[in-house]
């Protein structure tokens, strides 16, 4: 298969770091892409959205103004930001960027934050043996959505890359969405 010279050198990372399945993946969606000289392997890791619109959050100007079981009282006002912006109150766990290689196997999960530049996380919805689940609202697409978060482990990766292509296998016999199975929207690394 002829690949530009960066494809090829993630490539040869995944198969140096024993990500075999990684590598698949990433052949199988060179191939379904059939532009393989353009391939942007950037967006293949990291897939870039437009910034989210303007969303109502709670502006808390004092910290006196969360009422003792955590709810807003009356005095708070409601403010149109842009998430990301600096006037924004919608804030990560305050930590620097991840990359993947920390120590904790689990991202933090933030409510009333973004992932991937794209999910509001609104609700925790539970976890298992090698994941965890929240709803979001999808910024682009304007629905409700649930995202798994896989934690960051070899075994765990892996098995979220079979699941992947389970839930293709899924999408493509019933592109209608005739029986309401399982919907894969979108998956990112």
């Amino acid at each position: 298969m002829a690949v530009s010279n960066g494809v090829e050198a993630v490539l040869e990372f995944l198969r140096k770091n024993g990500l075999s399945e990684a590598e698949s993946a990433l052949r199988q969606d060179i191939i379904e892409n059939n532009d393989l000289g353009n391939f942007d392997y950037e967006k293949f890791f990291f897939p870039m959205v437009p910034p989210p619109p303007p969303v109502r959050v709670r502006s808390f100007s004092r910290l006196s103004e969360l009422s003792a079981d955590g709810n807003c009282s009356k005095s708070s006002s409601d403010e149109f930001v842009s998430i990301g912006s600096p006037t924004s109150r919608v804030s990560s766990s305050g930590t620097p960027k991840l990359t993947g290689f920390e120590e904790n196997k689990e991202l933090p999960i933030v409510l009333n934050t973004v992932l991937a530049g794209r999910y509001y996380v609104t609700e925790y919805l539970g976890s298992a043996a090698f994941s965890r689940v929240v709803q979001a609202h999808d910024l682009q697409t304007g629905i409700d959505v649930c995202l798994k978060i896989i934690k960051n482990d070899k075994d765990f990766f892996d098995q979220s890359l079979d699941e992947i292509k389970l839930l293709k296998l899924v999408n493509k016999h019933d592109p209608a969405d005739l029986h309401h199975f399982l919907r894969l929207y979108d998956y990112f690394y």
